[in-house]
C-alpha cells in the first residue's frame, strides 16, 4: 500500500478577500473526490481553531488542526532556552512544525515557523499587481514583487490557476528558478435544498428579472461599466434590476464604494440597483442560480471565482472579453468590452432574448482538480 501523503494547508477565513478563503475550502472538497486511499492526510495551519472547524465542514475524513504560531513552552524549557541564547546567540528548543509532519506546504510562504518543511508549493493568485499598478499602493506593489521574487528563486513549485497567469509570469524579467504548474480550480457548493427561492427574494424585496453581480467591491472589479450599463437599460425597462453582492469595501480605494453609491442615487436608479452586501452563501449561489444572467465585468481576474459558482449553477454568463474568462469558458458566455457600457447594454439585450443554459457535468471539473492537484504534490515530494 502506498504512503498517504500528508499535506499542510494554511488557512483562515478572511472577509477581506474571500476569494482565497473560498479556494482552500474547494481545494478540500475537490480532494475528497478522489478515491479514499489517494486521499492525503490534510493539517489546517492556523492560529485559530475556528477555522478548522470551517474546513472540516466539507466532511474530509482525514483532516486536524495545527496551530503552527503556537510555541509555548513550560518553565524549564524557558530557562534553558534563555541561557542558551545568552552564551550561543540561538535558541535550542524549537517546536516549529517539521518535515515528519508535513510532507508538502501550500500555499507555502517563507515564515520562521515553516522554514523546517521541505517541500513547499506556492500559488500566486495572479498578477494585478503589474498589469494595473495603479490600483496598488507602493508598498503593496514592493510586498508582492519580493514576494514574487522569493517564489521565482526558491527551486521549489509554483501552482498558478490560469495559462493567462502564466503568460503575465513568463512575461517578468526575473530569474526563475521554480517549477510552475497550472490548475484551474473548481467550486463545491452546500447543499442549497434547505433554501427557497421564493423566500430569498422575498427577502431582499426582488420581483421580475434580474441580473446579479456577486464581487467584493474592489475598484478592478469594474462595478461602474455595469451601472452605466443599467442606466441604459432603465430608459427602455424600468423594472428590470440589477443585483449587487459582496463586501462594500476596498482597503485600497476607500472612497470608491461611495462612488457607487453616489452614482446610484445622482441617476436614480434606485429601483433598479439592489446592492445587498456580503450575504449568506446559499442564499447568494440561490440568486445566482435563478438570475436571468451573472454578470462578471471584471478588468482582470486570476481564475474567477464567480464565473466557476456560475458554471456550476447552469448560468448565463455576461463577462467582460479578457483572456482569462474566455479560458474559463470559451465561446459558452455573452462577451463584452470592459470599458463600453453600450457593449455590455447590447449583450444583456440579447441575453434577456435569448437566455443560455449550459449542461455541463460540473463534477468532472471538481473531480480533475483533485486528481491534478494530488499529482502535482507528489512530484514536490
Amino acid at each position: 500500500m502506498s504512503k498517504r501523503l500528508k499535506l499542510g494547508l494554511i488557512f483562515s477565513v478572511n472577509d477581506a478577500w474571500i476569494g482565497g478563503t473560498y479556494y482552500i475550502l474547494n481545494l478540500i472538497s475537490a480532494l475528497k473526490s478522489l478515491p479514499e486511499i489517494d486521499q492525503p492526510f490534510i493539517t489546517i495551519l492556523s492560529k485559530n481553531e475556528s477555522d478548522y472547524l470551517i474546513a472540516k465542514e466539507t466532511g474530509y475524513p482525514f483532516l486536524k488542526f495545527h496551530n503552527p504560531y503556537s510555541t509555548t513552552r513550560n518553565i524549564i524549557e524557558k530557562i534553558v532556552d534563555k541561557i542558551h541564547k545568552i552564551v550561543f546567540n540561538k535558541y535550542i528548543i524549537d517546536k516549529r512544525i517539521t518535515a515528519k509532519q508535513v510532507d508538502v506546504l501550500f500555499p507555502a510562504n517563507n515564515e520562521w515557523v515553516f522554514e523546517k518543511i521541505e517541500n513547499k508549493l506556492f500559488w500566486f493568485p495572479d498578477f494585478q499587481h503589474i498589469v494595473y499598478p495603479g490600483f496598488f499602493s507602493s508598498d503593496e506593489i514592493k510586498n508582492r514583487n519580493e514576494a514574487v521574487n522569493q517564489i521565482a528563486q526558491s527551486n521549489q513549485n509554483l501552482l498558478l490557476s490560469s495559462n493567462a497567469a502564466k503568460a503575465d509570469w513568463d512575461a517578468l524579467a526575473i530569474k526563475k528558478n521554480c517549477t510552475v504548474h497550472v490548475i484551474p480550480f473548481a467550486v463545491t457548493h452546500p447543499h442549497l435544498d434547505d433554501v427557497m427561492i421564493s423566500e430569498v427574494l422575498d427577502e431582499f424585496g426582488i420581483k421580475g428579472k434580474y441580473f446579479i453581480v456577486s464581487n467584493q467591491f474592489w475598484v478592478h472589479k469594474n462595478y461602474m461599466v455595469v451601472l452605466k450599463a443599467a442606466l441604459l437599460m432603465s430608459r427602455e425597462n424600468a423594472e428590470l434590476q440589477f443585483i449587487f453582492t459582496g463586501k462594500e469595501d476596498d482597503y485600497r480605494h476607500p472612497g470608491y464604494f461611495k462612488t457607487i453609491t453616489d452614482f446610484v442615487t445622482s441617476n436614480n436608479l434606485a429601483t433598479n440597483i439592489k446592492m445587498l452586501g456580503l450575504i449568506d452563501r446559499k442564499k447568494q449561489l440561490r440568486l445566482m442560480q435563478y438570475s436571468t444572467a451573472v454578470i462578471q465585468p471584471s478588468l482582470f481576474e486570476g481564475w474567477s471565482t464567480v464565473i466557476e459558482d456560475a458554471k456550476s449553477l447552469g448560468c448565463a454568463i455576461i463577462a467582460s472579453n479578457i483572456a482569462v474568462h474566455k479560458e474559463q469558458l470559451n465561446n459558452d458566455a455573452f462577451y463584452f468590452d470592459p470599458l463600453n457600457e453600450y457593449d455590455l447594454a447590447e449583450k444583456i439585450n440579447e441575453c434577456l432574448a435569448k437566455k443560455s443554459q449550459r449542461s455541463l457535468n460540473y463534477q468532472t471539473n471538481i473531480e480533475s482538480f483533485g486528481k491534478s492537484f494530488l499529482e502535482i504534490i507528489k512530484k514536490a515530494v
